[in-house]
């Protein structure tokens, strides 16, 4: 028998909180931003997962402006029964936009939504230890420039040939008027896209449907999208090194780096199918076939 699903009503719960007005948009150098990074580290805490750094904190410089601010990558992993030194790397940004006049940028899809759904993955395997070593990583000032993942990637806390694969985790909220998670590997890897075009008709939900590849452009907010899906989000810096990726998120919607991006429209049955769907690729991936190169997808 195949362990449960992981419990929405907590990712749920974690997506509101992170949310809320008391977060203020989690912007780099706020006070929400703070109160943010100190919710994420309590889970770590209480999920006991081991740390690399003293209280799990990678600290990094970057550029805001014309102001140099300290970023904080919040990192914990879990070490696996079989491979433990073969790395998974789950990421998704905590930092949202904050506060900008009389309107608070919440950020609930982007990216409460995948911080909630990495804190549902890594107390999920906490319970049903992985075969792969899993490392969480919370990045931090992924909307100024993707630095968060830029400073993992240039400092890994293991060596960056022992990352097999990084499953990127932004915007799982809404899913917009089609209802599509998009599962979005790196140009060229034929294997990981066949591998997921086999699994993607199992993904097929009332309230979601998973497509493989980039998000067709559409006219959002007046204009067309025209975002370049393959460095759109924290999974670019892990492509620059080398290093293969998932990436799973939805298209823009009119809800994206708007003050309407709140807990109250968040599709709750998109969250969790998504979520849902996540959980079993991983789960699949940890579980698939192994050689001394790392993990080998049947066709």
């Amino acid at each position: 028998m195949s362990p449960p699903p992981t419990k929405n009503e907590t990712a749920l719960k974690d997506l509101e909180i992170l949310a809320s007005d008391t977060m203020q948009g989690r912007k780099p150098g706020s006070s929400g931003h703070e109160a943010a990074r100190d919710f994420i580290l309590k889970r770590f805490h209480t999920l006991e997962l081991k740390a690399f750094s003293e209280n799990y904190q990678q600290t990094f410089l970057f550029s805001q402006g014309f102001q140099r601010q300290t970023g904080y990558n919040l990192i914990g992993w879990l070490e696996g029964t079989e491979f433990s030194k073969t790395f998974i790397v789950i990421t998704a940004h905590y930092d949202h936009l904050g506060k900008q006049g009389r309107e608070t940028f919440n950020g609930a899809d982007d990216n409460a939504s995948g911080v909630a759904a990495l804190l549902a993955l890594a107390t999920y395997f906490a319970q049903y230890p992985p075969k792969h070593s899993l490392i969480f990583v919370a990045t931090d000032a992924e909307e100024g420039g993707l630095h968060g993942a830029d400073a993992f990637v240039s400092a890994p806390p293991v060596n960056l040939s022992s990352i097999v694969l990084n499953i990127n985790l932004d915007m799982l909220g809404i899913g917009g008027k089609r209802g599509q998670l998009h599962a979005l590997p790196a140009k060229g890897q034929s294997t990981i896209k066949a591998w997921l075009k086999q699994q993607a008709p199992r993904y097929n939900f009332p309230s979601m449907n998973l497509r493989i590849g980039a998000p067709i452009p559409t006219r959002t907010q007046g204009i067309m999208n025209k975002v370049d899906w393959y460095k759109a989000s924290d999974h670019a810096s892990f492509a620059r090194v080398g290093i293969p990726y998932i990436y799973f998120g939805t298209d823009v919607h009119t809800h994206y780096h708007q003050a309407t991006d709140v807990y109250k429209n968040i599709n709750h049955g998109f969250f969790s199918a998504a979520l849902h769907t996540v959980q079993e690729v991983l789960s699949s991936l940890d579980n698939a076939p192994h050689s001394s190169t790392g993990l080998t997808l049947s066709q």
